[in-house]
């Protein structure tokens, strides 16, 4: 019974430091991020957009353009190949 007990104990230990190693990781690593201010968006005159995708799971990878730029008031519409 002991040795299940101790068993437990250092599995529950290295799962908490290794979640403490991830976090600590992030956070360095979020630090160093850093983002030129977008211009090119931001002086159009026509805010329109069409965003075609060959199926519907594949628009995921331009779901942070799309929102920026409904954010900025632009009318975006998407077209599906495969729906």
């Amino acid at each position: 019974m002991r040795n299940i007990r101790t068993t437990i104990v250092i599995a529950v230990s290295v799962f908490i430091l290794s979640i403490g190693a991830n976090i600590g990781y992030l956070y360095y690593i979020s630090s160093a991020d850093t983002y030129e201010e977008e211009v090119f968006l931001q002086s159009e005159k026509n805010k329109t957009a069409l965003i075609i995708v060959a199926h519907d799971d594949d628009a995921i990878s331009m779901s942070g353009t799309i929102s920026h730029l409904c954010a900025n008031g632009w009318e975006v519409r998407e077209l599906c190949e495969k729906c």
